[in-house]
């Protein structure tokens, strides 16, 4: 379970995982692009990276969550 949803850091030596599986951040429920409109920093705040138009799908790289 924690390789399937938590971000693995330090070359796998540690997992960020959420306190609780039914507190989930929206990343979850969001598809990749390789073109996302939605970025993450460091501290794994979201912000969107370009204007989202009403009713248009949120994405992100899923390859900046873990190494």
């Amino acid at each position: 379970m924690y390789d399937d949803f938590c971000v693995i850091k330090d070359n796998g030596k540690q997992y960020g995982c959420p306190q609780n599986f039914n507190q989930l951040t929206m990343a979850w429920y969001m598809n990749h692009s390789d073109t996302p409109n939605v970025e993450i920093d460091e501290n794994y705040d979201f912000r969107a990276s370009i204007e989202i138009k009403d009713g248009e799908e949120l994405t992100i790289n899923y390859k900046t969550f873990s190494e």
